[in-house]
């Protein structure tokens, strides 16, 4: 069981590691979703449309985007 010190702390590692995306340089931000808390590239706040995405070549795959914990296990 997570403490909420020991979830913050995640958190502000996870930011510290990767502020930026490794794809476009977007800032990260901590997002929940998936029952679980996600550092993920801010562009991926506003998807694109399919189409528009393989026009441009901005697949959302490539944007930073990973799990930093998940809630289901803290509790």
């Amino acid at each position: 069981m997570l403490k909420n010190e020991d979830l913050v702390e995640r958190i502000e590692d996870a930011m510290r590691v990767a502020p930026f995306c490794r794809y476009c340089w977007s800032h990260t931000s901590v997002v929940e979703r998936d029952g679980g808390f996600w550092l993920e590239c801010s562009t991926l706040e506003h998807r694109q449309t399919s189409l528009r995405s393989l026009v441009t070549l901005d697949f959302p795959s490539r944007h930073t985007q990973r799990e930093i914990v998940a809630l289901r296990t803290a509790a």
